[in-house]
Order: structure tokens, then C-alpha cells, then sequence
């Protein structure tokens, strides 16, 4: 409001000029407000990514989870005569950890495929089986995607937060000097926003 009134005010420019504020000075404010509303677009594009890939991240690792639980029944009773082959798969127990069972069921799906044979007994197939390591390989893409975009979503937000700093610097000073300015004539200060106590 203060900047476009006194650009579009020649009373206001006037008297603004003369205490610091000439029209460049005032075009440079409304350039530092263009800037953060452009941050400000820019940080809640990022924030609204960041939610869709976790929002994504959360869906797919439930759907992955469960499809390799049913994997891990399936191989307990498929190779619970083949020990050594039991002990190869590394499903003694499936881990709680999101990052720990999507690492397991990477080495599973690695070591079951050699033994596609046996799973396909159980009505599980190979083109399955490779189908839910795709699955857990885009998991760790996806975090790692979720990862970048937290980091972008930060950043944008420190920068955004400069700029408010420093448009609020600005207006604190704009403010000061329009105070001076309009001493003669206080109504005047309306124009910018500010409240003025009537006499």
C-alpha cells in the first residue's frame, strides 16, 4: 500500500524524496516485495511437492511392506527344507524399521529370483517377484527424491526468510521517513497504512 500510493501520489513522491526516499529508492522497495512474493510462491510449491512425495512415499511403502510379507510366508514354507537357502534370503524375521525391511527385502528379492523355480510351486511367479523388487527400488528412489526435496523446501525457506528481513528493514526505514515527511500533515500517513489519533 505505502509504495504504490506514493508512486502514484506526485505529493507523496515529493515529499518522500526529501527525506531519502526518491522514486529509484521506492521502486526498489517494490522490487524487494515482488522478490518475496516470488519466494514465498516458490517455497509453497516445494512444501506442496515435498507433501505429495510423502504422501506417495507412505502409500507405496504400506503396499510394498504387505506384498513382501506375503513373499517371506511363502519362502518360509517353499524352502523350509533348504536351510542354507533359508539363511541366503535373510528372513528369519522381517524388520520393523522402514529403511531396515526395505533394505532386507532388496537382498530377498536379489537371492529369491535364483530359486523362481520354487516360489512358482506356491503361486508366486518370477515376473511377480521382479515386479516387487522394481517395487522396493523405487522406494528407495522415491526417499531419496522425498530427501532432495526437503533440503529444496529448506532452502527456499531461509532464502524467504532474507527477504522478509530485509523488506522489513526497509519498511521500518520507509516508515521512519514518511513520518518526518508527513509531520505537517499526519492524515497523510493513512495512505501508508498507518493509523493516525485524531486530534
Amino acid at each position: 500500500m505505502a509504495i504504490n500510493n506514493t508512486l502514484e501520489d506526485s505529493e507523496l513522491q515529493k515529499k518522500m524524496s526529501n527525506y531519502g526516499f526518491p522514486q529509484k529508492r521506492v521502486l526498489e522497495g517494490k522490487s524487494l516485495l515482488e522478490q518475496l512474493q516470488i519466494l514465498l510462491d516458490t517455497q509453497e510449491q516445494h512444501y506442496d511437492e515435498r507433501s505429495d512425495l510423502s504422501t506417495q512415499l507412505k502409500t507405496d511403502l504400506q503396499s510394498s511392506r504387505e506384498i513382501f510379507t506375503d513373499h517371506v510366508k511363502v519362502a518360509k514354507i517353499a524352502f523350509r527344507n533348504f536351510p542354507d537357502t533359508l539363511r541366503k534370503l535373510k528372513i528369519q524375521r522381517v524388520d520393523r524399521s522402514t529403511w531396515d525391511w526395505t533394505l532386507q527385502a532388496m537382498t530377498f528379492y536379489k537371492k529369491v529370483t535364483e530359486h523362481a523355480e520354487q516360489m512358482n510351486k506356491y503361486d508366486v511367479s518370477k515376473e511377480e517377484l521382479e515386479q516387487a523388487k522394481v517395487s522396493v527400488e523405487a522406494l528407495l528412489v522415491l526417499k531419496d527424491r522425498l530427501m532432495k526435496k526437503k533440503g529444496t523446501a529448506e532452502g527456499s525457506t531461509r532464502r524467504k526468510n532474507e527477504s522478509v528481513k530485509t523488506l522489513r528493514d526497509w519498511v521500518r526505514e520507509f516508515h521512519a521517513a514518511s513520518k518526518l515527511a508527513m509531520k505537517d500533515n499526519p492524515q497523510l500517513l493513512e495512505a501508508y497504512g498507518l493509523v493516525v489519533k485524531a486530534s
